[in-house]
């Protein structure tokens, strides 16, 4: 009786680690794994191939990482989305996210995209808004790199002071 080679008995720690990481990835639901070759090499793995969005890209890498074993991993992973994204429609598909996003900002960054690289700018209060304010552009179809220009500044967002609140509270 023979079974399919993903639960045969591993001979090597490679081929355990390789079958792991095989594991982590289809596993994981929101990353299109049928575009992705993976080889593993002294507990080294090589990630190649291409994916639909950076998110997929960033989350591949993460969940080789999460195989035991693993020593390093070398992400080759292409963004090559299965249909051209004109900038204006990145764009507006990122400053739509960012409103639907659960981390609230005060403030919506400044959204611009040119040639698939969209950049990130504006202010705001804790570092995990400017964390996934980058995480939910990263997972737009069509952007190939974020530059998150994002300032963390708790003062300039920050609730009035005890003065003019109390002033504000006399009017």
């Amino acid at each position: 009786m023979t079974t399919s080679s993903i639960y045969r008995l591993v001979s090597t720690p490679d081929e355990r680690i390789l079958c792991d990481v095989m594991r982590q990835i289809v596993w994981q639901s929101d990353i299109d794994s049928r575009r992705i070759r993976i080889e593993v090499g002294q507990g080294v793995v090589h990630l190649r191939g291409s994916v639909e969005t950076c998110m997929d890209k960033v989350e591949s890498e993460k969940a080789a990482k999460a195989a035991y074993g693993v020593t390093a991993v070398i992400n080759e992973l292409e963004v090559s989305p299965d249909r051209t994204h004109a900038d204006g429609e990145i764009a507006h598909d990122i400053v739509s996210a960012l409103r639907n996003s659960t981390a609230v900002l005060e403030e919506m960054p400044g959204v611009a995209v040119k040639d698939g690289v969209a950049i990130l700018d504006g202010h705001c209060r804790w570092n995990f808004q400017k964390n996934c304010a980058e995480r939910t552009a990263l997972a737009i179809a069509g952007v190939k790199r974020v530059v998150n220009l994002i300032n963390i500044d708790p003062a300039s967002l920050a609730q009035p002071s005890y003065m003019q609140s109390m002033e504000m509270a006399a009017a």
